[in-house]
């Protein structure tokens, strides 16, 4: 998670920064993802992490059901 200033009103913002392939960088504000950003960054590095799970990226439940599994493993 970072935050950020917005361009329109320059305020700083909790936001979770994205880096993709070929060094596009997005930021994704907290009231865009409708949850916590501290959990999407985890839900995030978790499939970083683990290349071998991104097959239930295609079904978002299975993906939630993955990584709420792992995090009990812990």
């Amino acid at each position: 998670m970072v935050n950020k200033g917005t361009e329109r009103r320059k305020r700083v913002v909790p936001c979770v920064r994205i880096e993709a392939d070929g060094g596009r960088v997005f930021h994704v504000e907290a009231f865009e993802l409708g949850s916590d950003p501290n959990v999407v960054a985890a839900f995030a590095c978790y499939y970083l992490d683990h290349p071998q799970e991104r097959d239930a990226l295609t079904d978002p439940e299975e993906a939630i059901r993955r990584f709420s599994d792992a995090q009990v493993e812990v």
